[in-house]
């Protein structure tokens, strides 16, 4: 099952896509510019083959429904998302404001 819902970020909306999957789901939120997903989203292995898309991404854990990637911390980004402002510590909703 794929559900695709509206998420509030201040003034702004992002795209959440919860993807089920046999023992997991994929979460992520994405914006025109960037995404935070769940931590099994490889990020340092989709920078190392392709730099030179300078992908906007966060990586959070401990994550089990859309909301949840809103208050958890950041735990991983992307070079582009650093340069952004984002950083290790921030909730996913601080990253996400970044994106827009």
């Amino acid at each position: 099952m794929v559900k695709i819902e509206p998420v509030r970020v201040g003034e702004n909306t992002a795209i959440g896509v919860t993807v089920e999957l046999p023992g997991t789901r994929d979460l992520t939120i994405s914006t025109k510019r960037g995404y935070i997903t769940a931590a099994h989203f490889d990020l340092p292995l989709l920078e190392q083959r392709h730099p030179e898309r300078r992908i906007l991404a966060a990586r959070v854990s401990g994550v089990r429904e859309i909301a949840d990637l809103l208050s958890a911390k950041v735990f991983d980004c992307t070079p582009a998302a650093r340069e952004a402002g984002i950083e290790p510590g921030m909730t996913g909703e601080q990253a996400l404001s970044r994106m827009f």
